[in-house]
């Protein structure tokens, strides 16, 4: 899917994929915005990553078919840079505002 393709208030699915939240190699500058901004910057990750099987013995197929629900809230300009960007996609994530870069969108699909 690509952002374009996305309105407000859709809800989208992430096939294999989970949400994981990122706050590494911020500054405290960076912090401040996005604590004043309301959301956390966020990737989709593989959902098997940093849980494989207990019996691991191969390519982790485990949880290829779970599905990430979210519900797109809409795009979000900042002040300042964060993480290189100034745009970010906002999503409610079991009642968590996410913000997502737009390279993301390449996992999802409507739900």
């Amino acid at each position: 899917m690509k952002v374009r393709e996305a309105t407000p208030g859709d809800i989208l699915v992430a096939r294999g994929k989970v949400v994981r939240q990122y706050h590494s190699n911020f500054s405290p500058e960076e912090l401040a915005t996005l604590r004043e901004s309301g959301f956390s910057t966020g990737f989709l990750m593989p959902a098997w990553v940093g849980d494989p099987p207990l019996d691991f013995d191969g390519p982790c197929e485990r949880d290829s078919n779970r599905t990430t629900t979210l519900l797109y809230v809409g795009p979000v300009r900042l002040r300042d840079m964060v993480g290189g960007l100034k745009k970010y996609h906002i999503f409610l994530d079991g009642g968590n505002r996410i913000g997502l870069e737009g390279y993301e969108f390449r996992h999802l699909e409507l739900a």
